[in-house]
């Protein structure tokens, strides 16, 4: 039954249509959207610092960037990838870079005009007052060692600098930083406890926080080992005399190291 209706019903449908009785509204393709670039600035830079910024564009994808002028764009060590927009590298020469960057996908281009300067790579900071040699006494198990350590830094072209100091102990090359303590000066307030003796040293950093460029300088607080540390050396380098006469190259001593004096 269903099947005998079908098609007086598309005649009909066919009919109505023809004279205008029903619409039947056209389905339109959405247009191609061309790029608009909607990077306004650019941030700086200076020689020797990496530099990555992400030029960004509305419109259709894939969007391919160029610049106006083919070539070169001669930025001194910096590129523009082609298909993500990132201008990425290690600045060489210090100046304003002013240039037209072109933003195309299959609709159409978009340009604008940008800009960016490279500053000269910043100055090592150089220390002008030192922290003088401190003979420092032996620090007894539960006396308290107390000092101000204090230095000072400057960069000839006059840019900022910051400090940060950091404490270690004995036997370990890895130093932290100390929480808040970034001024010129630091007051030491250490706790003999027999263990490891700290040392302390202040990093003068230059305006781009480069290790490389920073200056820094220390000074070492000597801790009187404990009765029972000095006994448990004794006995252990004794063992290790014992061991290295029997041929052994295991050493007791660097092995129980912290359990002599930190524990």
């Amino acid at each position: 039954m269903q099947t005998k209706l079908r098609k007086p019903l598309s005649l009909l449908l066919a009919l109505l249509m023809m004279a205008g009785v029903i619409a039947v509204a056209p389905v339109m393709a959405s247009a191609a959207v061309a790029p608009t670039i909607t990077t306004t600035s650019l941030p700086d830079g200076a020689v020797g610092v990496p530099y990555s910024v992400t030029l960004a564009a509305t419109g259709d994808t894939p969007i391919t960037w160029t610049l106006a002028v083919d070539g070169d764009p001669h930025w001194g060590g910096l590129t523009l990838n082609p298909d993500s927009g990132a201008i990425t590298g290690t600045p060489t020469a210090a100046g304003t870079y002013a240039f037209t960057v072109v933003a195309t996908n299959a609709a159409g281009s978009g340009v604008k005009d940008l800009s960016f300067v490279i500053g000269p790579n910043p100055a090592k900071p150089v220390i002008t007052k030192n922290l003088p040699l401190m003979d420092v006494p032996l620090v007894k198990v539960g006396a308290v060692f107390t000092a101000t350590l204090d230095i000072e830094a400057e960069i000839p072209n006059g840019d900022p600098i910051r400090y940060q100091w950091y404490r270690g102990t004995g036997g370990s090359l890895l130093a932290t930083p100390i929480s808040g303590a970034t001024a010129p000066s630091y007051t030491v307030n250490e706790k003999g406890d027999g263990g490891r003796s700290p040392y302390f040293y202040c990093v003068v950093y230059n305006a781009n926080d480069e290790t490389l460029n920073a200056s820094s300088i220390g000074v070492s607080v000597p801790f009187e080992p404990t009765l029972r540390a000095r006994i448990l050396k004794s006995l252990i380098l004794v063992i290790d005399k014992i061991l290295l006469f029997f041929g052994s190259s295991i050493s007791l001593y660097d092995f129980l190291y912290n359990w002599i004096w930190i524990s």
